[in-house]
Parts: C-alpha cells; structure tokens; sequence
C-alpha cells in the first residue's frame, strides 16, 4: 500500500520465484511481514542484498520455514535478520545504524498497513514504512511520473499486444456509507519499456460505462457484463520519448493504454 499511495511500480513474487537471477532486475526488493520464507528464498535475498541490492523488511519477516518445513519457528540464529547479517535500524537510539541497503528491522512495526481499515486507521509504523520506500527508491528510474494524490492508484504493465498500460485506481472511498469521491484529473507521464518506443502520441481510454452498472442494477440483474468506454485520448511525445497524457475525472477506474514499437 506504501508503494501504491507513493506511485511506485511493483511486482509481486511468491516464495518460489525468489532467487538471485529472477531478483537481480529489482532496485529493491519489499518484504511487507513475509513471515514464512524458504531457506532458498532467504539464501537468495541475503546474495541479492550482497550483491548491490536493496531491501525494505517491515513486520517479523524470514522468522519462520516454508511449506517444506510445514511452517515452523526459525530459531533466532536462522531467521532472515541474523542470515543477512546487517545491522538494521531499530526504535531504540542506542542500537547501531540501518545496514545502508536495507531498511526497517524485522520487529519494527507494519503487521498490517491499516490498523483498523473500516475506521480508516493507520498504525503508527506507516509514516516510517513510507519513509523507508521513498529512501531506497530515491535515485531510482521512474517509469510513470503523476500528480495523483495518494487516494488514486497508479499501475504501469506490459500488454498482451506490447504497448503499456497505465491502470488508475480511485481509493477515495467512505468506509460507513461506502461511497466514492470521484478523482479529480490526474497527469501522467510515462515512460517507454528499454529498448522500444512510443509509436504515436495519441492513446486509448478505457472507462467503465457506470449508467450500464446503473441500469443493471435496477433491473437486478447482477450477471449481466458492464460495458467499457473506450475514447481517444491526445497526448504529447517528449523528446526524453515519454508520453504525457491528462486523464479526465473519474469515480471508480480508468485505464490509458498506449502502442510501443
């Protein structure tokens, strides 16, 4: 969620897809409270950590074995904290400094981003769970840039056809009365995959059609499919190749998608 609310670009691994050469293309690599890792997940990490890379721990992550141990306690020597052999940093003053890649200690708080998510809540460790991203994210490449507040979701991927699209997400939401502030328009400036590159600057907007949601809800008929708007949209071609494009207000999603060559 830290990395949604500061417009990050992720990916998720499981536990089997973690070794050095699938973790090498990563700047950083997130451990939200993954407790049960694998020793050949953690062996991979802690090269990965020696080899350059960097990675952000939050909740008591590695302190258990995977499935192949059907989940047991690691002893204290055998967790991912004493494995990576890195001081990280701690609540206490009197404890040595974070290792320089890696960020958050184990025991720090972050079991969970939202405390209570009803009431909208946040637990105590969240600012510094952010802090801890935007630090070893900080001379990282950007593939989208936006002014979207941290309310809207930004997600960048790779499409079935090789263009990019650009998911937008609108988090605005009232817990009690379940209801949406509609988004206001958001900027976006995207860049390119390595290697390709934009073909035109116009893109494709894609919106749900919400009077379809309407009409199907009062004919209660919750089977039947909502239908997609899909709308030109003018974008600008920079001369660093990114494709900068305003997407217009929205209330639940909208998705940008845009051709590479």
């Amino acid at each position: 969620q830290a990395l949604t609310d500061l417009h990050f670009q992720w990916d998720v691994l499981l536990d089997d897809q973690i070794h050095l050469d699938g973790l090498e293309r990563f700047k950083v690599v997130v451990l939200p409270g993954a407790v049960c890792l694998s020793d050949e997940a953690i062996a991979a990490l802690a090269a990965y950590l020696d080899g350059g890379g960097r990675l952000v721990i939050s909740g008591e992550a590695g302190t258990r074995y995977g499935t192949g141990r059907f989940l047991w306690h690691r002893d204290r020597e055998d967790a991912l904290a004493a494995r990576i052999s890195a001081d990280t940093e701690t609540d206490s003053p009197s404890e040595p400094p974070h290792h320089a890649a890696c960020f958050l200690c184990p025991n720090a708080p972050g079991k969970t981003y939202y405390e209570d998510v009803a009431g909208g809540e946040r637990l105590e460790g969240r600012p510094r769970i952010r802090e801890a991203i935007e630090r070893s994210l900080a001379d990282a490449t950007p593939q989208v840039e936006t002014d979207a507040p941290v309310s809207v979701g930004v997600f960048a991927f790779r499409e079935r056809e090789g263009g990019v699209a650009v998911d937008l997400v609108n988090y605005d939401v009232d817990p009690p009365t379940d209801r949406l502030t509609p988004a206001e328009p958001v900027r976006l400036i995207v860049f390119p995959p390595a290697g390709k590159h934009f073909s035109t600057s116009k893109a494709t907007l894609i919106s749900p059609d919400l009077r379809s949601a309407v009409e199907r809800n009062a004919a209660e008929k919750p089977l039947t499919p909502w239908r997609y708007r899909r709308e030109p949209l003018d974008g600008q071609l920079r001369d660093d190749g990114a494709l900068e494009v305003t997407v217009p207000a929205f209330t639940v999603f909208s998705t940008v998608s845009a051709p590479v060559r």
